[in-house]
Parts: C-alpha cells; structure tokens; sequence
C-alpha cells in the first residue's frame, strides 16, 4: 500500500500518511480508500492526508488551511447515505456508506476549520 500512496502523491499536490501496520480486513481497506477519496475532495488545493488503524479504529484525516466540504456531500455521511444526483467525481460518497455497512462499521465525520476526519 505505502508504493502505491508514494506513487500517487509523486510530483502531485497531496501526501499520504499510512499508519497501519500489519495485514487488516480486506473490507476495512477498502473502506479506508474510499474514505481518502472523499477527503481528497475537501482538498482542492492540496494538502495532507493521514491513514491510521489505532486497535479497531481507522481515522482518515485531511488537513489543509484552505479546506472545502460540500455539505450536500459531507453531511449524509454520519446517517450513512448519501446524496442521491452524484456525478463521476463524486461516485465515491455513494460507495462508501454501502461499503461501510458491508463491512459491519458506521461512519462518523469530525471537521475543524482546517481538517476533516472520516472514522469507523
């Protein structure tokens, strides 16, 4: 996983800090990636995003000064749905929820004025 989040953030915009050791459920990953696709939205801008796995307990956290959420997207994730007219960029705020139900987590969404956190 760290090759992968290296080659992305090479010559781009972002940087990617994955704190998770060891070999964690496939669904838990998956939940992880769509979770840093929808923080990566927040940062139009760039900015740093952190992947941590601290027991049970994933934390994908976006920082950046100039930080934007949409709340018609940001919202619906602490029910668990999501907004219902998404376009292609925005597909990954439908997948997640589904995603999250299917691996037994619910979501909860914390943000500041320059961060934004997706737990589960």
């Amino acid at each position: 996983m760290l090759s992968t989040l290296e080659a992305m953030a090479r010559g781009g915009r972002l940087s990617y800090s994955w704190n998770v050791a060891g070999d964690p459920p496939r669904l838990d990953v998956r939940t992880a990636l769509l979770s840093m696709m929808c923080v990566e939205t927040a940062l139009p801008l760039g900015g740093d995003i952190e992947i941590t796995l601290d027991q049970n307990n994933w934390q994908i956290t976006a920082s950046h000064d100039r930080l934007t959420l949409d709340p018609d997207l940001w919202l619906p994730l602490n029910k668990g749905t999501y907004q219902s007219d998404l376009s292609a960029a925005q597909v990954h705020f439908g997948l997640l929820p589904e995603m999250a139900h299917e691996a037994g987590r619910t979501l909860t969404l914390t943000h500041g004025t320059d961060w934004v956190t997706i737990s589960f």
